[in-house]
């Protein structure tokens, strides 16, 4: 069903709304109830799956790789890698991009669309973002039927990019579990696979040839993103050069009001690639809207998380006891002496009615990043906090 565009403008929508909205996620509970469910989920899921002392044995196997070494492919031919993933990060991820998500809505940087929204998420993994990019969008859909405001009630279609088989087994596995479904869920699993104009091209012909009226207006729908993630997929300099033609393609692709949201670690290669990153997104045209802020989850989250996550390294306990390598990096965690989680750094990007020049947006970027050097951390929002222990990627 197509949404009539707001004369104004969607972000104007956004900025008119996102104090009411944002009130209304706090009055729901929103994140937190949906964390519990995922919790509690998660927690069934996985002592569902580690059945005996050998599942137990992979499982524990697996997590030191895990934490050294998340961002490497072949830490997830390891069988149980997503397991211990998921374990390690999934519901303080699933936070975090809650976070990110507010706070996108809150500076008016959160993409609306007239069909709804296509989401291509880069890099899913088990899928913490996907799931949280979900839920939020029902939310919003739901305050629109409230409010009566039809430029919210938009539709979410996800489409997943993960070369790893385990987690995309891992990712299928706990949906059917949990009973989750996402409308119009499409599974590629090659980035460089991804070409937007060319698949637009290639079904309209394909609808011509079968005679569909409208043929060209569905066609265009394909691929047409709205909102691009990419969350601790490109880690690394080199990382984002491989990817980089395909990069080029999706973002050239975009059209105004579209948004890309990079969520990643702020140490370590995470500086050179953000700039890295910048250049290539400032050549396709796009604006950096959002730079220097972190998000983490709040207390009441950690609560929620650490309490699955103890109850399921009990449960593995009992089939085989936890190694001495993996009590070193965890244990002061599950007991609650060092804090299980951790931050990450969002930069985010919108393509505005005309296409900016890379002059323009290096000084826009200048001008942004000084802005955020002088933010206060605010406890009450989940932006600029702090709290797993940390993986390379933090």
């Amino acid at each position: 069903m197509a949404l009539n565009r707001p004369s104004h403008g969607w972000r104007t929508v956004v900025q008119r709304h996102r104090r009411t909205f944002l009130n209304y996620l706090d009055t729901e509970r929103a994140r937190l109830s949906s964390l519990e469910v995922l919790a509690r989920d998660l927690t069934a899921f996985l002592q569902n799956l580690i059945r005996t002392g050998d599942d137990a044995i992979a499982f524990w196997e697996a997590v030191p790789r895990v934490i050294s070494d998340c961002d490497n492919q072949e830490t997830y031919e390891l069988p149980l890698a997503p397991a211990a993933y998921s374990w390690l990060y999934l519901l303080d991820r699933y936070a975090r991009t809650w976070y990110a998500l507010e706070h996108l809505f809150n500076t008016a940087c959160f993409p609306l669309a007239r069909y709804g929204v296509n989401v291509l998420d880069i890099g899913t993994g088990p899928g913490p973002s996907v799931l949280a990019i979900g839920e939020f969008y029902k939310h919003l859909s739901a305050f629109g039927t409230v409010m009566q405001e039809s430029a919210f009630e938009q539709p979410c279609r996800l489409t997943e990019v993960e070369l790893s088989w385990l987690n995309n087994s891992f990712r299928g596995h706990f949906r059917e579990f949990a009973r989750r479904s996402f409308e119009g869920l499409t599974l590629i699993s090659d980035l460089n696979s991804i070409d937007p104009r060319e698949e637009r091209r290639r079904l309209r012909e394909r609808l011509l040839d079968e005679e569909v009226w409208g043929a060209n207006e569905e066609a265009q729908l394909i691929h047409r993103y709205r909102f691009v993630v990419i969350s601790n997929f490109i880690t690394n300099p080199e990382k984002l050069e491989l990817f980089e033609v395909s990069l080029r393609r999706i973002l050239s692709d975009l059209q105004p009001g579209s948004v890309v949201l990079l969520i990643g670690g702020s140490g370590g290669h995470y500086p050179k690639l953000q700039e890295a990153f910048d250049r290539l997104v400032f050549e396709s045209g796009l604006r950096l809207r959002v730079a220097g802020t972190k998000v983490r989850s709040r207390v009441a989250d950690t609560e929620v998380i650490l309490t699955a996550a103890r109850t399921i390294a009990d449960h593995v306990v009992r089939l085989h006891p936890m190694p001495r390598d993996v009590s070193i990096s965890v244990q002061p965690a599950l007991d609650g002496r060092e804090p299980w989680g951790g931050r990450s750094s969002i930069r985010a990007y919108r393509r505005n009615a005309r296409r900016d020049t890379g002059a323009r947006n290096a000084a826009h970027l200048r001008a942004r990043e000084r802005k955020a050097e002088i933010q206060v951390p605010n406890e009450e929002t989940g932006v600029e906090f702090n709290n797993v222990p940390k993986s390379t990627d933090e």
